[in-house]
């Protein structure tokens, strides 16, 4: 997700630093959501319900607390319309992920289904 190629360019005038050497800082909600997701990509596969989702949101956010800095949980706004066919082209791809992982379950193949299943995980 995010800006493509933007590490990159922005690496040479950036540094490694703690996160306790700020006193507050903004974390992307829907990234650690979606990271979360894949934690309960079986359930989603088999249509249970889950909140496996929110384990890794909250052991950052209580891990950021921890290091004693403030964290800033943004979520997303509204779509924008200039990303609007890469969001198209995201929807898409995790719709094949979500038909591929039903095939794959149907055949037997669980484990392989489960990794397609993680990647189709939609916040």
């Amino acid at each position: 997700m995010g800006v493509s190629g933007l590490l990159p360019f922005v690496e040479s005038s950036s540094q490694e630093v703690h996160v306790s050497d700020f006193k507050s800082v903004a974390i992307d909600a829907s990234c650690l959501i979606h990271r979360g997701g894949r934690a309960s990509a079986t359930d989603h596969l088999h249509g249970r319900p889950s909140n496996k989702w929110l384990g890794y949101p909250l052991r950052i956010v209580d891990a950021i607390l921890h290091a004693g800095c403030q964290p800033v949980v943004v979520f997303d706004g509204s779509p924008l319309p200039m990303k609007a066919r890469t969001d198209a082209v995201r929807a898409a791809q995790r719709h094949a992920h979500r038909r591929t992982a039903v095939t794959l379950l149907q055949e037997g193949k669980a484990a392989e289904a489960e990794k397609e299943m993680a990647a189709a995980f939609e916040v």
